[in-house]
């Protein structure tokens, strides 16, 4: 494991290993804030503990990225105080990750907020927990997570760039009651276990709405929906 420059948000933390490294364990129970968080290619590590940490604000030559990746034994993140992340939050290739859990991650115009929030290819996530997420400035991603059964955001309201939930096999029931409007592309699709989508207060999709190859997908409404900028394919 590799910690890299004063991590006091003008700096990058780097906490990683080559692949079957042997960090189990990553103690920063101060840490409130950070330029840039990677969190990678550590082979053995089970778990981190990152209680404080409220922001990852960026800086003048810092991403203000938060990535996740590729840890194997990973089975929980959980960050119960962060708020904001500036850019892209990335949390990919976590063979037994579970459950994600930031109930604080929020996003408006006054306090920031991720660019692209990108869940990927981690097959047995059941969990993912963003309840007061209210907007995603630059595109939500939810590709390819196996077991995740239920994708719930109850606070978000508008969504600028793509949303794309796709490839989730065991995904039943997608739920954004507040969602008003998603400024470019609407992507759901390819996700062969779905019978439920829950957008009632959706009235604007920027360019395209695709709802196809949901195999189990009988029936769906749309019931405030006016506007659709391109086509839209079922």
């Amino acid at each position: 494991m590799a910690a890299c420059g004063p991590v006091n948000g003008r700096s990058t933390a780097t906490l990683g290993t080559s692949a079957g490294g042997k960090s189990e364990g990553i103690g920063l129970p101060a840490l409130a804030s950070v330029g840039a968080l990677t969190i990678s290619n550590n082979g053995t590590l089970t778990g981190f503990d990152l209680p404080s940490l409220t922001s990852v604000p960026g800086g003048p030559e810092l991403s203000g990225r938060l990535t996740i990746s590729s840890n194997a034994r990973l089975a929980r993140i959980e960050l119960p105080q962060l708020g904001f992340v500036r850019a892209k939050m990335s949390i990919t290739r976590n063979a037994a990750l579970t459950a994600i859990v930031l109930p604080r991650l929020v996003s408006s115009n006054l306090h920031g907020g991720p660019g692209e929030l990108h869940i990927s290819d981690n097959p047995v996530l059941t969990d993912i927990d963003l309840s007061l997420l209210d907007a995603v400035p630059a595109g939500l991603v939810v590709v390819g997570n196996e077991a995740l059964t239920e994708l719930e955001l109850p606070a978000l309201v508008r969504a600028r760039d793509t949303v794309q939930i796709r490839d989730n096999a065991q995904l039943r029931r997608i739920a954004m009651p507040h969602l008003t409007e998603a400024t470019n592309d609407l992507d759901l699709y390819q996700n062969d276990s779905l019978t439920s989508i829950e957008l009632p207060q959706l009235t604007t999709v920027g360019n395209r709405l695709t709802l196809s190859n949901d195999r189990a997908l009988a029936a769906f409404e749309l019931p405030s929906l006016v506007s659709i900028g391109g086509g839209i394919t079922v």
